[in-house]
C-alpha cells in the first residue's frame, strides 16, 4: 500500500491516474477494512488521499476555468470559455472533479469503517485543513460539509464527556 500511496501523491496532478489510484485504495478499503485501516493509518493515507483532491482542485481552478459542481451542470458554461488550453479544457476539469469525488469517497469510507477513525481525523490538523479547502469546490460542498459537522458532532460529545468526568 505504501507504494501505491507513493504512486498517488506522484501523480497528483494527472487526474486520470490518480482516480485510479484512489480506486484501488477504496477496492482495498473494501475488502479488508480490519487490516487495511491499521495501514492506512500508519502510512497517513488520509491525509495524503485529502492532498491529492486538494492539488485537484487547484488544477481545476486554473486561470480560465470553471468548477463543474456535478457530472453535466457547468459543462455550458466550460465551453464557452474563450482560452480552452489543455490544462483547463472541459475534460481536463471534469477529470479533476471526478477524482476529487474518488478522494471522498476514500474519505468516507474510510471514516466508516472503524470507531477510531474519526478521533484520528479530528486529531489530523491537516487533514481537517483539507477538508475545509474542500469545503470551497462547489460541487463537493454538501459532502464535505457533512464529514465537517459529524466531526464537530464527535469533538463537542468528547469534550463534554471530559468536562463531565472532571466535573
Amino acid at each position: 500500500m505504501a507504494a501505491l500511496l507513493d504512486a498517488l501523491e506522484h501523480s497528483a496532478c494527472n487526474p486520470e491516474i490518480a482516480r485510479v489510484l484512489v480506486g484501488s485504495l477504496v477496492h482495498i478499503l473494501q475488502l479488508s477494512p480490519g487490516r487495511t485501516i491499521a495501514s492506512f493509518k500508519k502510512l497517513n493515507a488520509v491525509s495524503r488521499v485529502l492532498h491529492v483532491a486538494c492539488v485537484q482542485a487547484q488544477e481545476s481552478r486554473r486561470p480560465g476555468s470553471m468548477e463543474p459542481s456535478n457530472e453535466n451542470s457547468g459543462m455550458e458554461a466550460l465551453v464557452s470559455v474563450q482560452d480552452q488550453n489543455t490544462c483547463n479544457s472541459p475534460k481536463i476539469i471534469q477529470s479533476c472533479f471526478n477524482c476529487m469525488k474518488m478522494c471522498m469517497e476514500f474519505f468516507a469510507k474510510f471514516i466508516a469503517a472503524a470507531e477510531d477513525t474519526r478521533s484520528l481525523i479530528l486529531h489530523s490538523f491537516t487533514c481537517i485543513d483539507y477538508l475545509f479547502d474542500l469545503f470551497w469546490v462547489e460541487g463537493l460542498r454538501d459532502d464535505v460539509l457533512r464529514h465537517i459537522v459529524d466531526l464537530m458532532k464527535v469533538f463537542f460529545m468528547c469534550f463534554l464527556l471530559e468536562f463531565c468526568c472532571y466535573n
